[in-house]
């Protein structure tokens, strides 16, 4: 029985002792080597990569998304439930909180004076520890990094640089010159970034790097979704939306929807004649519904023209097929801004009818509609004590246009329209095809 029990007490004692060796392997240790040697490899100027971060005092893993080039950083974050993304452009810093539900994200800006980026607690880490990690390499600091080892990491051989500050430990480990990597580019000459460890008192990070890219990364990553207004931001340019004539005519799909599930979207094709200078338009519909999608009453035909004439305010419905007419007051909406929200009885002017006349219109970048690129401009705009986003979609200078006159191309045309509520899940969409 003796025996016995001296043999449970040493496999106790060998098990704690294996314990206590497994947690002190599992520690990031930092030896703080002081003898300078092989500097420690710069980050490029331009590079994407993902990494997971490891929070051991939490026991709580995050991935990340980081892009970099010259002095914009954007860093993405998927933790559960939490997706935000921090856009660092210039002194202005985005940040992009997405909801489980939403379709778009809430977006505020600040100024920021200091380099680097600053995140919201809830991603920062304990104590700071992954805003302080990133600033380290990316500031001034990043030459004080001492080489400390060879070794593997992930079974990639590494060599590893840290740096012992007053505030952190940092360490980080690039793949040998030797290996090959996945994403090796002849036209980019860097070293590859395998992971990263951090220690902050009892607080400890590690970073896993993969899918490091070199390559030059596109600026629209650096800016705000196409269909996002984001108050307070001032791109670096100058661009503004080109100016719409005061007559014009275009084809158009105009598409309705609503998140509310088990609605299908409310579809319109019609044909718009605008002459401001005359003050007459005339707008032809090609569908079995009316044009208020309010009341869903269905017409005896598929073609129905509206002319409002705004010389005498009077409104003329007619159906070619039929041959009947009507005369009214004016009752049916004309254009994409509608008189009901506006209050407007009087005609508007090419701007105006497309609410191109907002007080602040920010350009978002170009992004790809209809199969070719688009420069996108978004606006926070008023109507009656409800808040709408606008977006218009115009043709950049590298696409051209066939005109409805023989021979003649147009470009930065407007070839697609987005108004939705700022506080409602629902949405208009104008599809042009001048």
């Amino acid at each position: 029985m003796w025996k016995f029990i001296s043999f449970q007490k040493c496999i106790v004692f060998i098990s704690t002792i294996l314990l206590g060796l497994q947690e002190c392997h599992s520690e990031t240790v930092f030896t703080c080597p002081t003898k300078t040697g092989m500097s420690m490899p710069k980050f490029p100027e331009s590079y994407s990569a993902d990494t997971r971060l490891n929070f051991r005092g939490q026991g709580s893993s995050v991935d990340m998304r980081q892009v970099v080039k010259d002095d914009k950083i954007s860093m993405e974050f998927f933790a559960g439930e939490r997706h935000v993304k921090y856009i660092r452009n210039g002194n202005q810093q985005i940040l992009l909180s997405y909801s489980p539900d939403g379709l778009y994200p809430n977006c505020t800006v600040k100024k920021i004076e200091k380099s680097g980026i600053v995140l919201e607690d809830a991603d920062a880490g304990p104590s700071r520890i992954l805003e302080k990690l990133h600033n380290s390499v990316h500031g001034d600091r990043s030459s004080k990094f001492v080489i400390s080892n060879y070794t593997f990491e992930n079974s990639i051989l590494t060599k590893k640089w840290e740096g012992c500050f007053s505030d952190i430990n940092a360490s980080f480990a690039f793949a040998d010159e030797m290996w090959i990597n996945s994403r090796i580019s002849f036209l980019h000459n860097t070293a590859y970034v395998v992971s990263a460890e951090a220690q902050i008192g009892k607080e400890f990070l590690v970073a896993l790097v993969s899918n490091f890219d070199p390559k030059v990364p596109s600026d629209m990553e650096f800016m705000p979704p196409e269909n996002v207004y984001c108050d307070g931001f001032t791109p670096r340019t100058d661009k503004k939306p080109p100016t719409i004539s005061d007559y014009f005519s275009y084809d158009s799909e105009l598409i309705i929807y609503t998140n509310a599930e088990g609605v299908d979207p409310f579809v319109t094709h019609r044909t718009v004649y605008y002459d401001f200078p005359a003050g007459i338009e005339r707008t032809d519909l090609y569908d079995i519904y009316q044009e208020d999608p309010d009341t869903f009453s269905k017409v005896t035909t598929r073609s129905l023209s509206i002319i409002h004439d705004f010389n005498s305010g009077i409104q003329y419905k007619f159906s070619p097929t039929a041959g009947t007419c009507e005369v009214d007051d004016f009752l049916s909406t004309i254009g994409p801004i509608d008189i009901k929200l506006t209050g407007k009885d009087h005609m508007l002017s090419g701007n105006e009818f497309f609410g191109l006349n907002a007080d602040k219109i920010q350009y978002n970048g170009r992004f790809t509609t209809r199969g070719y690129e688009a420069d996108v401009y978004t606006a926070s705009v008023d109507f009656s004590e409800n808040k709408f986003i606008f977006s218009w979609y115009f043709t950049t200078d590298g696409t051209q246009v066939a005109a409805k006159g023989e021979g003649e191309v147009e470009e930065n045309v407007l070839v697609r329209m987005v108004i939705r509520s700022a506080t409602v899940s629902k949405s208009k969409y104008f599809d042009f095809l001048f």
